[in-house]
Parts: structure tokens; sequence; C-alpha cells
């Protein structure tokens, strides 16, 4: 009779054992899947291109996204990775992101009001909102 239970237990030992070697099984696998698709669509190297071009415009990291996320239909990770992709400079990505800079900060602005963070960029975002005009009226 003790070694019925002593061998249930290990039996259970070893059911308990398999589910736990399942599970972490599983979550590598998942693990691994999503990394493959983030690398695959570009969507970290968008977020590192992001983040230079805001550093590049003196603005805060989270409040380019912000503003750049409003600003856009669809990912604006994928717009940004696009961009980097075009090997233009540091301006010119700038310029070329400017219509959707400027949505983004109305919409946020009709969203929360006039706050002091968009106030300060919003006059940066039309300078370059009037290049890319300048740039889309010359090619026409």
């Amino acid at each position: 009779m003790i070694q019925l239970i002593i061998s249930n237990q290990y039996k259970g030992n070893y059911m308990s054992d398999a589910i736990i070697w399942s599970l972490i099984i599983i979550v590598v696998i998942v693990y691994s899947l999503w990394r493959f698709v983030w690398r695959k669509a570009g969507l970290g190297e968008g977020r590192q291109y992001g983040n230079q071009l805001a550093k590049h415009l003196g603005w805060k990291k989270n409040l380019f996204h912000t503003i750049l996320e409003n600003g856009v239909e669809g990912p604006s990770l994928v717009l940004l990775n696009g961009v980097k992709q075009a090997n233009v400079d540091d301006h010119q990505a700038t310029v070329l992101l400017a219509p959707h800079l400027s949505h983004g900060i109305t919409v946020l602005t009709h969203r929360f009001g006039a706050q002091d963070q968009l106030v300060e960029v919003f006059e940066k975002v039309e300078k370059l909102y009037a290049e890319w005009e300048s740039q889309v009226n010359q090619i026409r």
C-alpha cells in the first residue's frame, strides 16, 4: 500500500512536470513568433527611428510618438519604418511627416485643449508643414 501511494505521488509529479514544461515550451514559441513578426514588420526599427527624429526636433520621445500616432491612420511605426527605408536625412524625414504631425496636434488639441507642450511644438510643425507644401507645389 505504501508503494502504491509513493508511485501515485511520482505519477502526479511527472504529470505536473509535463504540464509545466509544456507551458514553458508554449511561452517560448509564442515569444519567438512575436519577435519574428516584430522584426519582419520593422516595428522595432520604426520606434528607434521615431526616437531619433524626436531628438532631432528637440522633443520628448513620448510626445513625438503620441502626436504621430494621433495623426496617422494605421500604425505609426510602419509609417516611420517606411520613411526610414526612403533613406532621407532627419530634417527631410520630419518634413515628410509634417502633415501627420500637424493633424496629430489638431486631434490632440480638440481632445484635450491647448496644452503647453502642444502649443510649443505647433510653431515648429507649421514651419515643417509649409516646407512640405512648397516641396509638393514644386513637384506639380
